[in-house]
């Protein structure tokens, strides 16, 4: 009997003491300013936690890891303490950049992450992601925002911009060049999530980031489009003026991203080139 209690009491002290490492691990984890490229192959996702203690998300999904919301995003969150996501914000539609977020959603009682509000384009048209999305938010009680340059303080951060889309903006154009793009500042950085936008869109935001000139601030640009060669333009990079390119791709991908072409443009602009593929997860902390 006495073993038998002993043997309890052990395992009780080894489980509690797993539960407060867990603890002092989340903790630590959400001490500082924290941005991670997430490694989750032709794709795109990334996690923010600011330094007013906001937890992001900038897309997530993959066409070549369909089950990078279960295996990669979700369990990235759960390391970081990020059960509370304060927004996660949907460049656009195709599936290498939302199914892990539909995994997420569909998934949402086991998944222990809660979601107050997803951003998505204004305009954008309903294809078959963006009505999963819109049934398990539903279900969920979600709150799904249409974002655009005009109504961009529905978001309630100073420290995000929306640079594109415009409500003025063709309804015709969707997909790629209808993708929101954000102008994020942290303590020492500043970021610009660009989705897929091409050398059109491109042109828009260049005119808007005439309004942020470079700050004593480290700048880090990830690519559009993946490194694609209808993107990363020398107008916007030019604009932007960064120290830092961040391009999420996948090993070996069909497309053959990132492209020769984005490769020499962004290389010309003396910016340190980090690629998910060879780099794997891209972490920035600031304390």
């Amino acid at each position: 009997m006495k073993k038998l209690i002993k043997r309890n009491l052990a395992i009780i002290y080894m489980v509690t003491s797993m539960a407060i490492l867990a603890a002092m691990t989340r903790m630590k984890n959400l001490a500082c300013e924290r941005t991670v490229f997430l490694s989750v192959g032709q794709g795109d996702s990334c996690i923010m936690h600011t330094a007013f203690g906001k937890n992001y998300v900038v897309d997530g999904g993959s066409s070549s890891n369909e089950n990078c919301g279960k295996y990669v995003i979700l369990p990235a969150l759960k390391y970081y303490g990020m059960s509370d996501i304060d927004a996660v914000f949907i460049s656009h539609t195709d599936s290498d950049h939302v199914n892990g977020i539909n995994y997420i959603m569909e998934n949402y009682v086991v998944s222990t992450v809660k979601i107050k509000d997803i951003y998505i384009a204004s305009g954008t048209v309903v294809d078959n992601n963006f009505s999963r999305l819109i049934e398990s938010a539903k279900k969920n009680k979600v709150n799904i925002k249409a974002l655009s340059v005009e109504n961009q303080e529905i978001i309630n951060d100073k420290s995000i911009k929306v640079l594109y889309p415009s409500e003025t903006l063709d309804s015709e154009v969707q997909g790629n060049e209808r993708s929101i793009v954000l102008f994020i500042s942290g303590t020492n950085t500043e970021y610009l999530f660009s989705g897929d936008i091409g050398f059109d869109a491109e042109k828009l935001v260049a005119e808007k980031l005439s309004d942020y000139k470079k700050a004593a601030k480290t700048r880090i640009l990830k690519v559009p489009h993946h490194g694609s060669r209808f993107s990363s333009s020398e107008e916007l990079l030019d604009a932007f003026n960064g120290d830092v390119a961040v391009i999420s791709v996948g090993k070996n991908n069909f497309y053959g991203h990132p492209t020769e072409e984005a490769m020499q443009r962004i290389s010309s602009h003396d910016m340190k080139i980090l690629r998910t593929d060879i780099n794997h997860a891209i972490i920035i902390e600031e304390r």
